[in-house]
């Protein structure tokens, strides 16, 4: 059980860490704006925004899957911590 326990929590911190890469944002990114200037058809300078797909975990998918695997390695943890110091 105690290499399931390193498992989870390696699996959590790793979660961890490609929340902060993608930004540490609250809500999952799908798409991302992008601002370009063009010429309209009278000759005006316009600034367009294109949104473009993408993807930036944030922290609504990230923390649920933080919690899950970090609870599943304390219950591990406990069920093995318990097993062990049954009296014989």
């Amino acid at each position: 059980m105690k290499p399931a326990v390193h498992i989870c929590v390696g699996l959590a911190v790793g979660l961890l860490i490609t929340w902060l890469s993608c930004g540490a944002t609250l809500a999952t990114r799908t798409e991302r704006p992008r601002e370009h200037t063009a010429t309209d058809e009278f000759g005006d300078t316009v600034t367009v925004v294109e949104w473009v797909p993408t993807f930036e975990l944030g922290l609504d998918f990230a923390g649920p899957g933080m919690a899950g695997l970090l609870g599943l390695a304390a219950l591990l943890f406990w069920r093995e911590r318990r097993t062990r110091r049954a009296p014989t």
